[in-house]
């Protein structure tokens, strides 16, 4: 979605009206990779587990630590996939999402994994509910990019306890060939995400966090890897990439923001 759009939708009224736009395309999401809801939904990996394995997200994950015993909430949280490996490592879970349908899928799958305890809540993260300094971490992947990053930003620092962490993983937009694939190009796990408000951040963006934050650390991934994702590299080469990856952006940072994604680490 273009920027001007973005900047349409960011009063009162327009908040409202991109909180609707969303929940109806990811209702419909939702509808569509989940209608058959008697499906099994158990997963028996861990979140830490699951993030070991790409860089991208181990960098917004592992600084939480053990979070066992911990309250963690996930923003945007879907159909519940990454909530119930949250719920894997012994945390405490609540996952919000603007969409009912993809709530609803997410009650059914932390039931279906035995994790009655855990919520998912209708909310936008704009305008969260709970009590300051509620959480001790907050997660999320691929959500800012949806959302009014300052009044998501201020929302997130004020749940957070003193000394609390929140990591994010969000797609980058300065690459106009990644780009144009996104918007264009058939691979597999694609999204039309013209009926969202769909903008990739640009590194900018992320100084916003610095009005909320004590701390605010990013990187970004992958480069030549991101190839996987589109379906061309096969995964057994994966790591070899990642390593190309990782001497190709040593030797020139500056192709740091074409990468596809950035990584985001919070602290309050």
């Amino acid at each position: 979605m273009a920027a001007s759009r973005q900047a349409a939708l960011k009063g009162p009224e327009g908040l409202q009206a991109r909180h609707q736009l969303e929940a109806v395309y990811w209702d419909k999401v939702a509808a569509r990779k989940h209608h058959n809801r008697s499906r099994d939904y158990v997963d028996h990996r861990s979140a830490t587990e699951y993030a070991r394995k790409r860089p991208w997200l181990n960098y917004a994950f592992a600084p939480m630590g053990d979070l066992k015993g911990k309250r963690v909430l996930e923003v945007g949280c879907g159909a519940g996939e990454f909530l119930v490996l949250l719920a894997r490592t012994g945390a405490q879970v609540t996952g919000i999402d603007v969409s009912p349908q993809s709530v609803a899928i997410a009650r059914d799958r932390l039931h279906e994994n035995g994790f009655a305890s855990g919520r998912a809540l209708v909310m936008p993260v704009e305008k969260l509910e709970f009590p300051d300094a509620t959480y001790d971490c907050v997660f999320g992947r691929g959500m800012l990019h949806h959302v009014v990053l300052d009044l998501a930003g201020r929302e997130v620092a004020r749940v957070l306890i003193r000394g609390g962490v929140a990591g994010f993983v969000e797609p980058l937009g300065h690459n106009p060939i990644l780009e144009f694939a996104r918007h264009y190009l058939p691979y597999p796990g694609r999204l039309p995400h013209t009926e969202t408000t769909d903008c990739p951040l640009h590194l900018v963006d992320l100084e916003v966090f610095r009005k909320y934050f004590r701390e605010v650390h990013f990187e970004t991934f992958p480069l030549l890897s991101m190839l996987r994702a589109r379906g061309i590299v096969p995964i057994g080469q994966m790591e070899t990439w990642l390593g190309v990856d990782v001497a190709l952006l040593r030797r020139w940072p500056g192709l740091r923001r074409f990468c596809r994604l950035v990584s985001l680490v919070l602290r309050n």
